[in-house]
Order: C-alpha cells, then sequence, then structure tokens
C-alpha cells in the first residue's frame, strides 16, 4: 500500500535533538463519519538498545525527512 510517495518499510530520520533511524510499520487513514479521509498517519520503529520501540508519527514527518 502506497499513500502519496510512502510505503510500508520506508526509512525516515525522526526529528529532535537525537536522530533516529525510523521504519514505517503500519499506515493508517482517519476518516469521519461520512467517510471523507480526514489525515492519514503512520505508525514507526526503532531500535533504542535491544528493543524496539513502536509509535505514531504524522505523515508529514515521513515525507518530508524520508530517505532515499
Amino acid at each position: 500500500m502506497e499513500i502519496k510517495g510512502v510505503s510500508i518499510g520506508d526509512k525516515f530520520i525522526t526529528p529532535g535533538k537525537v536522530k533516529r533511524v525510523a521504519t514505517v510499520i503500519y499506515i493508517y487513514t482517519v476518516t469521519n463519519s461520512k467517510g471523507d479521509v480526514v489525515r492519514h498517519e503512520c505508525m514507526a520503529s526503532h531500535i533504542l538498545g535491544n528493543q524496539e520501540v513502536k509509535y505514531h508519527t504524522p505523515f508529514a514527518t515521513v515525507m518530508m525527512n524520508k530517505l532515499k
């Protein structure tokens, strides 16, 4: 599934003081009661120590910081 050039498995740099390479693991679409698309969001993960950290991130963050 690809939406606006972003697909599952894409890698991007996380924003903030500590830059990490994260991977998109799930893309979901938020709709309203009429069925109109409100926004797209991504679930991403990165490795911290020996643990995989999963979190939600805005779609625009992935689009702006995507690695080529």
